[in-house]
């Protein structure tokens, strides 16, 4: 009977240092990956990454407004592939409109979070941009 009650001692022991172990090594873990996460979200918030990070989405958004139309249909397209295409060649006339519509709602949106994350002064780059495209 002694031996079955020590023997459960020292593994209620033995499970209470594994316990510590792994809490231990859990707030360890935890403090090292709060860490990382600061540090990039401040490398995140750094003004030239965001401004470079503007400059490629726009030229991919530049690049597929330009050849979206050429690309032609492909058997799993989306709707809104098919839709385009169809407004593309039926109503060629319209797409400036469409396009002047959406820059339109996609500016006010990026405005609205830029706003909100206090980041509203890069607007007047893209102001800048838009004032010199339109000089030459």
């Amino acid at each position: 009977m002694f031996i079955v009650e020590e023997r459960k001692a020292d593994s209620l022991q033995l499970w209470q240092r594994k316990k510590e172990e792994v809490d231990e090594q859990k707030r360890l873990l935890k403090t090292e990956l709060q860490n990382k996460i600061h540090v990039l979200s401040e490398n995140l918030k750094n003004p030239s990454f965001i401004l470079t990070r503007d400059k490629i989405l726009f030229t991919i958004g530049v690049v597929n407004a330009c050849f979206s139309p050429l690309i032609g249909t492909r058997k799993y397209s989306s709707l809104k592939f098919y839709l385009f295409l169809f407004i593309a060649g039926r109503w060629p006339h319209i797409l400036p409109i469409v396009y002047t519509i959406q820059a339109l709602c996609l500016i006010t949106l990026r405005f609205f979070i830029y706003k909100r994350k206090h980041w509203h002064y890069f607007g007047k780059i893209y102001i800048s941009y838009i004032l010199i495209y339109f000089s030459i």
